[in-house]
């Protein structure tokens, strides 16, 4: 993400999620003119489609990945400075009840 211009943040979470598990919304800031990149991802094997989500408080989706890849991906921007949550979700596993260690990272630019 360094090399296309992308500067990690300090928003870095994580959570040990079985299949079908989602994290509760993480809120942070966001701030109008900037880029910014949600990265989901687990640390093992295990987990074959993670899935990230970005929402308001009243749950209103903002963007989504939903793509099966292990990877979750989204990339947005604000129109006006603002607090959304970050949901990241264990769509599929190998193991469906094995809990795997899931985690997002937050870049900008």
């Amino acid at each position: 993400m360094k090399a296309r211009g992308w500067t990690l943040s300090s928003t870095d979470r994580y959570a040990y999620l079985k299949e079908d598990e989602s994290t509760s919304n993480f809120y942070r800031t966001f701030y109008t003119g900037v880029d910014y990149a949600v990265v989901a991802f687990s640390n093992d094997d295990n987990v074959r489609d993670m899935d990230v989500e970005i929402e308001t408080s009243y749950g209103t989706t903002i963007e989504e990945d939903n793509d099966y890849d292990p990877w979750g991906i989204v990339v947005f921007s604000v129109d006006y400075t603002r607090t959304l949550g970050i949901k990241m979700t264990n769509f599929l596993s190998n193991s469906p009840r094995t809990a795997s260690y899931c985690r997002f990272l937050v870049f900008y630019r």
